[in-house]
């Protein structure tokens, strides 16, 4: 998290372009993934690091097994810090977040990376598990997105990034950390396969960015499932769940009665049987995407972002 005058003389000292030593920061990210990073608390989408007196509790800092083993020079990817990524894409395997052996996070500026500063074990031995293959491809188009090669689904194309992906944190704290995400997790499990234990959280903090990268990995599979075609497909989970008939073809139409579906899913496990008016009074009107009226909030609060957004699309900011 350094300051933008302490990247510009490190990128001025090996010789590197100041826009691509900036990319390399979390800070590059503002704007798409989240709206500003919080020095004193934790921001969105990081994982926390939870040092108290120098010393890091947390496993923050993931890694993959096989990219530390393959790589000339051994390096921590950025998006290994991030909480919407629990996978290697090119290896397709579980990323890791604590010593095998004595279960310490990662503290790459300590001992002799990349092995374990307080028991030495190597963290390129740690064991392959296997991704779950949408969760995989999930957080692949996630990478993506905010590399600037990609847009969100077409079913979400009409909204900036920032936007999306907020939809998809609420998503996952749903599944996660909603009392009555249980039967949603039952559910959607039965139908697709999966684990639909209640997650645990490190530490009292019911949030996505407290899961270990194992839980997280479990819980993105659930979002994948959930995101599997929404709010298009007619066999979406989610119509399955609400109990509801999918009004077939898959058009705009049926992209719309499935995204007052998700939000008439989301009021029954925060308060069951209380739907909301707009719902109902939306489901009458023409068909227009549930996801609209944030989109344009937020284009209204924030026009930096969106300018951001096309500036990087335009190929003018680093991806």
């Amino acid at each position: 998290m350094a300051p933008r005058d302490v990247v510009n003389d490190l990128a001025r000292l090996t010789g590197t372009g100041e826009n691509e030593a900036w990319a390399t920061t979390l800070y590059s990210l503002e704007g798409i993934l989240y709206e500003r990073i919080r020095i004193t608390n934790a921001s969105r989408w990081i994982l926390p690091l939870g040092i108290y007196h120098r010393t890091r509790r947390r496993g923050g800092q993931q890694w993959c097994a096989i990219c530390l083993s393959t790589d000339r020079q051994a390096y921590y990817r950025k998006n290994w810090r991030l909480a919407i990524v629990s996978t290697c894409s090119k290896h397709g395997i579980v990323l890791a977040d604590r010593c095998i052996d004595c279960g310490s996070p990662a503290v790459p500026h300590q001992g002799l990376d990349p092995c374990c500063h307080v028991c030495g074990s190597d963290r390129r031995s740690y064991p392959h598990v296997i991704a779950d293959s949408k969760a995989l491809q999930l957080e692949h188009n996630f990478r993506e997105i905010l590399a600037g090669r990609a847009h969100p689904p077409e079913a979400c194309s009409n909204i900036y990034p920032l936007a999306f992906f907020n939809l998809v944190r609420q998503i996952l704290s749903i599944v996660t950390a909603n009392p009555r995400a249980q039967r949603l997790r039952e559910t959607v499990c039965r139908h697709n396969g999966g684990d639909p234990s209640e997650p645990t959280f490190e530490g009292i903090i019911s949030a996505p960015e407290f899961l270990s990268s194992s839980e997280r990995h479990r819980m993105m599979a659930i979002v994948a499932q959930l995101l599997d075609g929404w709010p298009c497909a007619s066999e979406n989970p989610l119509c399955v769940i609400h109990g509801a008939h999918p009004s077939g073809g898959g058009g705009r139409t049926g992209g719309t009665e499935s995204c007052h579906r998700f939000i008439v899913l989301r009021a029954a496990l925060e308060r069951p049987g209380d739907i909301p008016s707009f719902v109902q009074r939306r489901t009458d009107a023409q068909p227009q995407h549930a996801i609209d009226l944030p989109a344009r909030r937020l284009a209204a609060l924030r026009p930096d972002h969106n300018r951001a957004w096309r500036s990087r699309r335009e190929g003018s900011l680093p991806q």
